[in-house]
């Protein structure tokens, strides 16, 4: 029995036992504040502006599904073999191709987007007024990609800090914007364009370790 307990607290305290610890705390932490986000956002726009924000913000998880195609998951894969072998060179391939294809990938999504944004949200979505904020999302949907491919080329290097604080400050900026808007233009209205700006934002200031990492 002793032993069995050993074994237990030895795992506990490893670096992948550590790390989980870290990720787990830090999404929760993102998490709950996304919470709050969207019981501040239900309070100030009112049930039918939040139906409209509803619409826009599923549309942009859609969008986000679509760029994707695997891509998170297959850097993570080949960054996680090519650390193990020590080949920095791959590791910059790997990061310059996802970066590229996500960019190449969401680029046609957005100009499929532009001629269809209206038969989206009037026949698919049937939210009509949703279509400036979803013609918004395209627009800009490039900026979320950028804090994406960063976030998840944190993980695939192992650096779970990092990726969990981008996550978090990201979190954070909204509800700090959102509230700053709340009080000095309370007739602002469109607040998906702050999820499309704060997570690029957000991100800056790591892109100099990034570049650091690579390069």
């Amino acid at each position: 029995m002793m032993e069995k307990l050993k074994k237990i607290i030895s795992l506990a305290q490893t670096k992948t036992a550590k790390n989980t610890y870290l990720v787990f705390v830090g999404n929760s932490l993102a998490g709950f504040i996304g919470m709050v986000l969207m019981i501040i956002l239900s309070r100030i726009l009112g049930p039918s502006e939040f139906g409209v924000f509803s619409v826009s913000f599923a549309f942009f998880c859609l969008l986000a599904k679509f760029a994707d195609l695997g891509f998170n998951f297959a850097m993570v894969k080949d960054i996680s073999e090519s650390r193990a072998k020590n080949e920095k060179e791959k590791i910059k391939r790997i990061f310059e191709t996802v970066f590229c294809s996500k960019i190449v990938i969401s680029l046609l999504i957005g100009v499929l987007g532009l001629f269809s944004v209206e038969f989206i949200s009037k026949k698919l979505f049937n939210a009509p007024l949703a279509t400036g904020s979803n013609r918004l999302i395209i627009l800009l949907f490039l900026f979320f990609v950028f804090y994406d491919v960063l976030r998840v080329f944190f993980q695939a290097n192992k650096r779970f800090l990092e990726s969990v604080l981008m996550y978090i400050s990201a979190n954070l900026m909204k509800l700090i914007l959102i509230l700053i808007f709340l009080l000095f233009w309370p007739k602002f209205k469109n607040y998906i364009l702050i999820y499309l700006i704060a997570p690029f934002v957000s991100a800056l200031p790591f892109l100099p370790r990034i570049l650091l990492y690579v390069w």
